[in-house]
């Protein structure tokens, strides 16, 4: 029962994931393109200065494709250190989106 229990909250927290990865990858996106955002990631970088659906791919499509591949590959026996990787990530993610939010209002209200 604690198991399935452990594989369900990691199971959820991989969703997040994809959630929020998400979320960045567009609020990044749409800050680029109205170029109040610059990509610190060199590679990316140049990647959008290459081909704007290029970057949204690499960013948003391929880090979510690996993620569901992951959850499908998810065993009942999940280690307490991916346990752990899986939570630092979405504390990660969600401090990555509030910031994002927090630029969106001072772009548009300050």
């Amino acid at each position: 029962m604690e198991e399935t229990l452990k594989k369900r909250r990691s199971y959820y927290g991989m969703v997040s994931i994809v959630f929020l990865n998400a979320f960045d990858g567009m609020a990044t996106f749409i800050g680029l393109k109205y170029g109040f955002y610059i990509e610190l990631n060199k590679f990316l970088s140049i990647v959008y200065n290459l081909s704007p659906l290029l970057f949204l791919i690499i960013k948003v499509i391929l880090p979510t494709i690996l993620i569901i591949v992951l959850i499908d590959k998810m065993e009942d026996n999940i280690s307490k250190i991916t346990r752990l990787i899986i939570f630092i990530s979405n504390v990660i993610y969600i401090c990555l989106c509030v910031y994002h939010i927090i630029l969106y209002a001072v772009f548009v209200f300050g």
